[in-house]
């Protein structure tokens, strides 16, 4: 099995994980998932010197994720929606670029709602 086919196995198997919350949902969660979501907390409640609760800089941190996690798990609708066949170099320059203008608008309405 190729490394392509491979990670495209185990993406699959993540979704339905989630999709269903099977057995290997703890495990996924608990050692990846979670781990990474409590770092964009972090760094979210950092970004804002701690003006917003640590619930609400989940909700964020899972809305960011996401953001991110779309073009993975949805590739389909990715490719399509923009009509294109792959997610090369351009490609990947203009989505990081959007998800990094969504940050900073994220980051500036939180600013603007809990000024000093």
């Amino acid at each position: 099995m190729s490394r392509a086919e491979e990670t495209k196995a185990v993406s699959r198997f993540i979704v339905m994980e989630q999709a269903e919350a099977g057995a290997g949902f703890a495990l996924i969660y608990d050692e990846a998932m979670g781990p990474m979501l409590d770092g964009i907390v972090a760094l979210l409640l950092a970004a804002v010197d701690h003006c917003i609760s640590e619930s609400e800089a989940r909700v964020r941190g899972v809305a960011l994720f996401g953001q991110v996690l779309v073009f993975k798990v949805s590739r389909a609708s990715v490719f399509r929606a923009n009509r294109w066949p792959e997610i090369g170099p351009d490609q990947l320059a203009m989505i990081k670029g959007v998800i990094a203008s969504n940050l900073d608008a994220i980051l500036d309405r939180i600013l603007e709602e809990h000024p000093g």
